[in-house]
This record gives structure tokens, C-alpha cells and sequence, in this order.
């Protein structure tokens, strides 16, 4: 099981850039991004860091796995109850979401500011 972190969703509520977050914690803003990705892994010492930055608890920067099972759970019995035609459709509007987050992801991690 993947430990999932809101590094970013924390980060968004607060309207802070990579770079002004990153800057806050003492790291590159391409590292964090790669953090909020999930390409980098966190050791005890960066968590508290962000946490601290963020004025959390460290433990508020995980998901609750029961809360993400029910929430897909949800979503698995919404999809089921669509017929073919309107599952395709959400099944596409998912990926054009999904492309358009690694579209922003690519310009965080050049520089960018989007997100």
C-alpha cells in the first residue's frame, strides 16, 4: 500500500506557489514537486518541516485510507449505475483531467507557477 500525502491540496488552500512553499521548507521547488507527486519519498526530519510550514500536524498531511475507501467506493457504485455511453464519457472526461494536471505538474516543474 502507497502512503498518500496532501501536500499539495494543503499547499493550494493556503494559494502558495511550489516555489513559495518550497522556499518555506528550504528545498527546490522541483524536489517538492516531485514530493507532491509521489516521485520522492519523505523522510521523518522533511515531514515535520512541511507540517510545521503549514501549521498542521504531521499526522493531517496523510490521507485517511478509510475515507479514500469510501470515497471510491462512491464513485465505483455512481459509475456502475451509468449506462455504457455516459460511463465512456466520464471515463474520457477523467483522462482530459488527468492531462490536463500533468500539463501543470510539466510547468511546475520547469518553473512555472500554474496550480
Amino acid at each position: 500500500m502507497q502512503l498518500q500525502i496532501r501536500i499539495r491540496e494543503l499547499r493550494n488552500a493556503k494559494s502558495w506557489t511550489l516555489e513559495e512553499m518550497a522556499g518555506k521548507i528550504g528545498i527546490s521547488a522541483p524536489h517538492l514537486s516531485e514530493i507532491e507527486r509521489g516521485k520522492k519519498n519523505l523522510n521523518n526530519h522533511l515531514i515535520e518541516r512541511i507540517a510545521s510550514v503549514l501549521q498542521i500536524e504531521h499526522h493531517e498531511l496523510f490521507v485517511d485510507d478509510q475515507n479514500l475507501s469510501d470515497e471510491l467506493a462512491e464513485v465505483q457504485s455512481m459509475f456502475d449505475e451509468l449506462s455504457s455511453e455516459r460511463q465512456t464519457q466520464l471515463l474520457e472526461f477523467a483522462r482530459f483531467l488527468r492531462a490536463q494536471q500533468d500539463s501543470v505538474d510539466t510547468e511546475e516543474d520547469v518553473g512555472g507557477t500554474a496550480g
